[in-house]
């Protein structure tokens, strides 16, 4: 997440010290797209931000106007973040998912 590595180089702070600023401070969570509600906390340094797509796009619906494409990382593209995407009719470039047909054929190609 760029907004982590932007706060870490501004704060000088180290990894787990950044974290639980994040998990303390709204401005820093408001300012990386996250919400921290009812307790939740971000416990160690394995933060999957692919959980957040659904309400980063909705905060920016709420800021701006309705998102109708997305540029993301990789790590975006999970079935749930695909799904709600095509139901909201987003455009992304994630790359597309080989069918699983495919993928059992270029294992066995890789193991030969």
């Amino acid at each position: 997440m760029v907004a982590l590595m932007i706060l870490k180089h501004y704060t000088c702070l180290s990894d787990q010290k950044l974290l639980h600023r994040l998990n303390t401070d709204y401005a820093m969570q408001y300012f990386c797209g996250i919400e921290l509600r009812n307790g939740k906390l971000i416990k160690d340094n394995a933060f999957n931000e692919s959980t957040t797509l659904k309400d980063s796009v909705a905060k920016s619906e709420g800021l701006l106007v309705k998102v109708k494409k997305l540029g993301a990382d990789q790590i975006y593209a999970t079935n749930d973040n695909r799904n709600y995407l095509t139901e909201e009719k987003i455009i992304t470039k994630s790359q597309e998912k080989a069918p699983k047909r495919q993928l059992t054929q270029i294992a066995k190609q890789e193991k030969s």
